[in-house]
């Protein structure tokens, strides 16, 4: 909808699918874990797995961005820093593809 690829009728549509997908029970528990789930990570130590990441470079936050990247050169992981918003996936899909296929391998 930023990007202004919508009519105004396809944005309202996609505002209300969207609402409906991130205002559940579900997504509520999820917000409210994010601090346990990072003690958590933080409790277990340094993984001997790497860390990789897609990052958008929208982040409000910068610590969030400078923790992620922390992260991943911690863990000798990558990270890609994208011109993209949340959804990087939907910016970025090709490229995520060909990098996951490569990471994975």
């Amino acid at each position: 909808m930023k990007k202004g690829h919508l009519t105004e009728e396809e944005a309202k549509v996609a505002r209300t699918i969207f609402y409906r997908r991130v205002q559940t029970s579900n997504m509520k528990e999820e917000l409210n874990m994010v601090k346990t789930n990072a003690k958590t990570v933080f409790d277990s130590g340094k993984t001997d797995l790497p860390f990789h990441i897609f990052i958008s470079n929208e982040n409000e936050d910068e610590l969030w961005e400078e923790s992620l990247v922390s992260y991943a050169k911690a863990t000798a992981g990558e990270y890609f820093i994208l011109d993209a918003g949340h959804y990087i996936h939907l910016d970025y899909p090709e490229l995520i593809a060909e990098k996951s296929k490569e990471l994975i391998e």
